[in-house]
């Protein structure tokens, strides 16, 4: 019929605040790339800028990515907590 899953939601907390690091220390680092692009950006136009610029969008496009994703992943396992605390309250009454 249905499997039971055993899940440590203390595990779960670990991962979501790991990732909440990640993404605050990601975020930190492309606000200093984004910065040092723009500056860099004033001074230096040429060809060699004009042809690495996609290189960068590509590569801010990537981050953007991820961030999103980063996010989506941290919003679901915030979900799965609170489904998992509501379950063991439920659980805790029927006792």
């Amino acid at each position: 019929m249905f499997d039971l899953v055993k899940v440590d939601a203390e595990a779960i907390k670990d991962i979501v605040a790991s990732l909440q690091k990640y993404l605050e220390d990601l975020r930190r680092d492309w606000n200093q790339v984004r910065s040092s692009w723009s500056d860099l950006s004033l001074a230096w136009n040429d060809p060699q800028r004009q042809k690495f610029e996609p290189v960068y969008m590509r590569i801010l496009a990537t981050f953007a990515e991820s961030e999103r994703q980063t996010e989506s992943f941290i919003s679901f396992l915030n979900n799965q907590l609170t489904l998992i605390e509501q379950r063991k309250s439920r659980l805790n009454n029927l006792q």
